[in-house]
């Protein structure tokens, strides 16, 4: 095969490959619009736009149906008034009325926008060159709901309070942890207080200070001789523990058995008890009886019935007792004087008004 030949078929291939791609765009509908494609207009309107560009694609309800083909302002005078962008939708699908548009740039700035598209469920369909509403919407307000973003929000914000309210306090650390000797501290104790760092340093000290203590010959033999008697001690501990749980252990036994005869003595006092009580009430029941029959007679007697009453409530018989107490009183009275007169006469030696009874009898005169 010659030159010419060869070229001819490769250029008759290359218009038959470019003729297929042309037949296979316009059958899939992805045809340019100068060689009318299978697609419709859609305008969408937003108030502002930022990361969609002329081929983001668009969706409706999560289903690719088209792109966006132009951006441009609604009024060119009035830049403020919004941005409308142009988009192309397959024939396939038909936009609902009602439906809104949410435009949702790169996130983080990598890869492209998109346009989602959603239908609220209203009748009919957008004609051909139709408009719909759309807004903005940052991707990261997807990914992040409000409520999240919202919670984030305030605990940066309590972060931050948190971090303005502990500056005292990690200036205060930092003081407390701030090289400071002891001899800084030592040379000027008025304007220089100690720290947590002069704190650990005088540790070190006194560590090193015992080190040399205890690596001194003499001390280390003392320290061993003191380590024998504590050992010492702990086996003396062991046997006074062993002997304390065998007297615990007989006191145990003998409180056992005192408590079982203190259980027995308790028995019996309370049986001798029961019997005792139960052999006096025979004696009180009768002393019961004798004390009410007492209280009968005695409210008998006061009742003035019976010959003891009679005689205990007889005003005559009160009056005829004093007057023969009285006139008893009178004999003895009268005997009295009549013994004195034969005293002074000296016939009789009775001891009476403070004369002695052993006077002898004076002659009569």
């Amino acid at each position: 095969m010659n030159e010419s030949k060869r070229n001819f078929a490769v250029g008759l291939f290359m218009i038959g490959g470019i003729a297929v791609l042309g037949y296979l765009m316009v059958l899939f509908g992805e045809a340019p619009g100068w060689l009318g494609g299978a697609e419709y207009e859609l305008r969408i309107e937003v108030h502002e736009i930022s990361g969609i560009d002329d081929g983001t694609p668009i969706y409706l309800n999560g289903i690719k149906v088209g792109r966006v083909t132009t951006l441009n302002f609604l009024d060119m005078a009035h830049p403020e008034m919004g941005v409308v962008l142009m988009g192309k939708i397959k024939n396939e699908f038909s936009i609902p009325v009602g439906a809104r548009a949410e435009c949702i740039s790169p996130t983080l700035g990598i890869g492209r926008g998109r346009v989602d598209i959603f239908a609220s469920g209203g009748s009919g369909h957008i004609e051909p060159g139709g408009a719909i509403k759309g807004v903005m919407v940052d991707s990261l307000e997807r990914i992040f709901p409000e409520q999240m973003a919202t919670s984030f929000e305030k605990t940066v914000v309590g972060i931050g309070d948190f971090a303005e309210a502990y500056a005292p306090v990690a200036n205060d650390v930092h003081e407390l942890l701030k090289i400071r000797t002891v001899g800084e501290v030592d040379s000027d104790p008025e304007k220089m207080a100690a720290n947590l760092y002069t704190a650990v340093q005088r540790l070190d000290q006194v560590l090193k200070s015992l080190g040399e203590v205890v690596g001194d010959t003499e001390m280390r033999g003392k320290l061993h001789a003191v380590m024998d008697n504590l050992l010492a001690m702990t086996e003396d501990a062991k046997v006074a523990m062993s002997d304390l749980r065998e007297t615990t252990a007989a006191l145990k036994t003998d409180m056992a058995k005192i408590t079982k005869g203190a259980e027995q003595a308790l028995t019996s006092i309370d049986t001798r008890v029961n019997e005792l009580a139960d052999a006096a009430l025979p004696t009180l029941d009768h002393a019961a009886k004798t004390a009410s029959n007492l209280h009968r007679v005695s409210d008998k007697i006061a009742d003035g019935e019976g010959t003891l009453g009679r005689l205990l409530n007889d005003e005559r018989l009160y009056e005829a007792t004093l007057l023969a107490i009285q006139r008893v009183q009178d004999m003895v009275d009268s005997f009295r004087r009549l013994a004195e007169r034969f005293e002074r006469r000296g016939r009789i030696g009775l001891d009476v008004g403070g004369f002695p009874a052993d006077q002898p009898l004076s002659e009569p005169k």
